[in-house]
């Protein structure tokens, strides 16, 4: 027996899943249904709610890594308060 599963989503998720669908060869109700009946077989729902950085964000931290690695734009550690207000007015 099949039914038919009416769900509201964003227009711009169905079309970014349609796509990646299409890439994969396979229709949207196919993608749908494999993953309802993955959740059946491994009834675990995990949600990744960490804040993704965007593409600038990124950026700077692979620039600060960067940075860290060949020790290039690094001050510190300062001992105290006034040896850092020394450095800064320099």
């Amino acid at each position: 027996m099949i039914t038919i599963l009416h769900i509201k989503t964003d227009t711009k998720v169905r079309s970014q899943v349609e796509k990646l669908a299409k890439h994969n060869g396979i229709t949207m109700t196919a993608l749908v249904n494999l993953s309802l009946r993955h959740l059946i077989n491994n009834p675990v729902i995990e949600l990744d709610l960490a804040p993704q950085p965007n593409a600038r964000t990124k950026k700077t931290i692979a620039m600060v890594r960067k940075d860290l690695k060949t020790g290039r734009n690094i001050s510190g550690p300062f001992n105290s308060v006034n040896a850092l207000k020394k450095h800064l007015s320099a």
